[in-house]
């Protein structure tokens, strides 16, 4: 199938597409490189021209030996081929694969691959088209690959592409066994070889420059050079070239195979090294799983479509588990770079790389992997980069990938850091995707209890409900709960967590030596010294630990080891958490003098974050202590401030921070309100979040928690003792509005009522000419809270048709509206809007327009007075009041511009 290249396959030099295609397979099995689908394989033949041999598929042959195994890989490489039915090339393309794919005698379908490989993919060909192969691929028979082709509801299309061209190149309806086995084998592969700043040529000459030997003074370029004249005199030979012939292959002198050796060895190192941080996690609920192929399909099309992907949720509801899931299936064939984000809390990328016995660069190690299809970086724990400063190896990290096309950055996030992590590294989000991970439904939950029966109690107790909707809570409790089991009904979340301390961490029922206490001490130990030391592992003191309860613990996967160092770390995040607030409960219990509790804690931002999670705990079963608290931290000026913004914090991102303004009612007020505008600040800043729907904007805040439906609450019932922080106010208000109009459903009735009382509450003070609105007149605000209110029309009808009529009746001497009137009629009848209050008040607006838009010309009117005085006719006038009357007012502002337009 080769043929003549066209002028857009040609590159630099008279190469065509084709031959810098096969010289970066050439380049990989000269220095023993990685290769696609077979990541553990080295090339040990490589074939140009192939139709010499028998084979149909003649672009490029590859023989692999991966174990003790032979395989091979027949390619045809096409510059810009698209995937259609309709297309002759693809159809040519698929009639040779066919061939070979049953020609057992060239092809074993058992192991051997199929690559089409093209310039670039479209949306169509990553999302559908690749994901599609991906499925065929991880599945044993076609009842199981026809059955996730369903669940994942993937297009019809994709699927119908290869049946169609397939069925051609049989001659008749292929079965569906023959179209799996056929999918299973074909891969689908980009280069962007030939093309301006080429990102596969940079990685190529790149990795040219690593392995090439010391001695050698020809540069990369010139280098790339001779390997494409090489290829292209094997291309038109149809030659071929084994590993045995590489010693009289004049290129191969260039090329040191120690340096490339360590540098491969460098790589599969840290790729190891983060495989071994993934290996606790389990996509398990006790043995039991749960589909999540939906959720599944959205991170891969994120990875394909985004720079960088976020994969958010509640603490423990999969996401490293479906991350360790989709790069052990569906991307089994790329070599991702795992970091934990405690590893990148350091100045420097290199200083990382170097803590790990890793001497090359990132790019460097990247380019050992450039023919392979993902270039991936995962982070696990994002929300731990908090606590590092902004200039550190992340930040350095995000250059990187903005620099270089094709590397992909997966993180794992709880929800609550997202937009804080955005903020403080200046990611845009136009490069970001956010991939929310459900907690489960209530399907599923009916599911797990149905398997496991012990959890029924569990899961009908409202204290603790939601929190077992995690499938890693779950979990955890089916491993400490037996059938048998007494326990109480009615216990709330506090005491819960202290039954799965007691069977997770301390496991109460082997109680030999003491061991269940030496348990919990010697993982606290590790927990808390990993959080304040900021490492992946700690070493734990000698003195301060139980060897036997390390090892127990070890073995039940509750801490991970450092390879063979005698260093650990917490298997999951939830533990370590639970650890850190015990630790801060133990020191708070023994100290009487409460104020020296923020000294012994320190400044570490992860004994902070923990902090902040006892105080949320304390919400639940003792509000007295948490108030006490921050009454301490207020009055008491030797603690640092942002101690009481900490507990501020935790208390407004509850479920139900009410009591709060209870409790501070007095406060909140006192001073000219200057507790209450701190708090509005805090909210405004901690509380909003952006939406994982997609169907919202990715660069609005949301509100999230409590905090805006009692704060709220409390301004309305305070309406008259706030004034001195309008400004504030309003701007909470117009923070707020965004969950107005996109998250309706999710707003209650009771903060509505109160936002539309604080909002009139505002407007009259503005019609009534109130000083400060005089004094700080701000167009913005005024219109945006008129819009506000305008929204509300369903709450405040009859008040609002009364207001807007006395507006209207507002004027001058000579019929001019008066101040704020103007503006109140302005947008009533012709603002973006006002759709609410024309649904709602549609009588009196059509009053008001016939009121102020019909103009009563005196008796020696001119026939024109100018561009816009005109009028209607008496006669039109009552056939346009008419429509008015049956259509509204819409139907007339589309009349009038009309009328406008033929007047001018």
């Amino acid at each position: 199938m080769a043929g003549e290249a066209s002028v857009f396959q040609t590159g630099g030099g008279g190469f065509n597409y084709e031959n810098y295609v096969q010289a970066s397979f050439l380049l990989q099995m000269m220095i023993n490189g990685m290769v696609p689908s077979f990541t553990d394989g080295s090339i040990s033949e490589i074939g140009f021209q192939n139709k010499n041999k028998g084979y149909q598929t003649d672009d490029l042959f590859l023989k692999i030996e991966e174990g003790n195994t032979t395989k091979r890989i027949i390619s045809q490489i096409k510059y810009n081929i698209p995937i259609s039915s309709k297309n002759e090339v693809f159809l040519e393309v698929i009639n040779a694969f066919w061939k070979d794919f049953n020609n057992a005698s060239h092809f074993d379908r058992q192991k051997d691959k199929m690559f089409l490989i093209k310039s670039s993919l479209t949306n169509n060909d990553k999302n559908h088209i690749v994901y599609l192969c991906q499925i065929a691929s991880k599945q044993s028979n076609s009842k199981d690959f026809f059955s996730e082709i369903n669940r994942t509801k993937i297009k019809k299309e994709a699927l119908d592409i290869f049946e169609e061209s397939l069925n051609l190149a049989k001659g008749e309806a292929v079965t569906k066994e023959e179209l799996f086995q056929f999918l299973k084998c074909f891969n689908l592969l980009a280069y962007d070889f030939t093309t301006d700043a080429s990102t596969d040529e940079t990685y190529l000459l790149n990795l040219i420059r690593l392995s090439k030997s010391k001695e050698t003074t020809t540069t990369a370029n010139e280098i790339w050079s001779v390997l494409l004249n090489e290829v292209a005199t094997y291309n038109r030979n149809g030659g071929s070239i084994t590993k045995k012939d590489l010693g009289n292959f004049q290129p191969y002198t260039y090329f040191d195979l120690s340096i490339s050796n360590d540098a491969y060895s460098s790589f599969k190192k840290i790729h190891q090294d983060g495989q071994l941080l993934l290996k606790p996690f389990k996509n398990t609920i006790g043995g039991y799983h749960i589909d999540r192929t939906i959720v599944k399909k959205s991170i891969l099309e994120s990875v394909n479509q985004s720079d960088i992907s976020i994969i958010t949720g509640y603490p423990g509801v999969g996401k490293s588990s479906i991350i360790k899931d989709i790069l052990g299936e569906e991307l089994s064939d790329t070599s991702p770079i795992i970091f934990k984000a405690d590893q990148l809390n350091k100045s420097s990328l290199a200083q990382v790389f170097s803590e790990v016995g890793i001497n090359y660069s990132l790019i460097d190690l990247f380019s050992l992997i450039s023919t392979t299809p993902n270039k991936i970086i995962v982070i696990d724990s994002a929300e731990k980069l908090l606590e590092a400063q902004p200039d550190s190896a992340f930040k350095q990290l995000l250059s990187i990938i903005s620099e270089n096309k094709g590397i992909k950055l997966l993180m794992t996030c709880r929800s609550y850091a997202v937009n804080v992590i955005k903020q403080k590294f200046g990611i845009n989000s136009k490069k970001i995707n956010v991939v929310e991970i459900p907690l489960l439904d209530d399907d599923e939950i009916e599911s797990v209890k149905n398997e496991f029966p012990q959890l029924t109690n569990f899961l009908l107790n409202d204290k603790i409900s939601e929190v077992l909707k995690s499938p890693k809570y779950l979990d955890f409790t089916i491993s400490a709960i037996k059938e048998n089991d007494n326990i109480s009904d009615n216990i709330n979340y506090s005491e819960f967590k202290e039954i799965l301390w007691n069977e997770v961490i301390e496991n109460s029922t082997v109680t030999k030596n003491g061991l269940p206490r030496k348990r919990g001490i010697t993982f606290s130990h590790i927990a808390v010294g990993r959080a304040i030391n900021m490492r992946l592992f700690f070493e734990p003191e000698d003195d301060k630990i139980n060897y036997e309860a390390i090892e127990l613990l070890e073995s039940d996967n509750i801490i991970v080891r450092n390879n063979n160092k005698f260093q650990f770390s917490p298997s999951h995040d939830i533990l370590e958490d639970w650890a850190l607030v015990k630790h801060i409960a133990s020191i708070e219990n023994k100290l009487s003098n409460k104020a020296e509790l923020f000294n012994k804690l320190g400044n570490q931002p992860a004994l902070r974050r923990a902090f902040r999670l006892w105080v949320e705990e304390l919400l639940t079963n003792d509000i007295d202590k948490v108030a006490s608290l921050i009454t301490l931290t207020i009055n008491n000026e030797s603690i640092p401030t942002y101690w009481t913004d900490e507990i501020l914090t935790a208390v407004f991102r509850s479920d139900d921070c009410s009591s709060f303004f209870k409790h501070f009612s007095s406060k909140l007020l006192e001073n000219d309100c200057e507790f209450l505008n701190r708090c509005i600040l805090l909210i405004r800043t901690t509380c909003r979040e952006y939406s994982f729907n997609k169907e919202n904007s990715n660069d609005i805040l949301f509100p999230v928690g409590s905090c805006w439906e009692e704060a709220l609450s409390f301004l309305s019932s305070n309406i008259s003792s706030i004034i001195s922080i309008r400004k504030s106010i309003t701007n909470f208000l117009l923070d707020w509005e965004y969950k107005f109009l996109f998250q309706f459903k999710v707003c209650s009735s009771r903060e509505i009522k109160a936002a539309n009382e604080i909002v009139f509450h505002h407007i009259k003070e503005i019609y009534n000419e109130n000083d400060h609105w005089s004094y700080s007149r701000n167009d913005y605000q005024q219109t945006s809270l008129l819009y506000m209110l305008f929204g509300f029309a369903n709450y405040c009808k009859d008040e609002l048709g009364i207001f807007v009529e006395e507006c209207s009746s507002n004027t001058d001497e000579y019929g001019r509206l008066n101040g704020f009137s103007e503006l109140v009629i302005k947008k009533a009848l012709g603002g973006v809007r006002n759709s609410s209050l024309i649904k709602e008040l549609p009588d009196t607006l059509i009053k008001i327009a016939h009121k102020h838009w019909k103009r009563i010309p005196p008796e020696s009117l001119p026939k024109r007075e100018g561009l816009l005085d005109f009028h209607f006719q008496s006669e039109k006038n009552e056939k346009m009041l008419g429509v008015l009357q049956k259509q509204g007012l819409i139907f007339f502002l589309l009349v009038f511009i009309k009328l406008l337009c033929i007047i001018y």
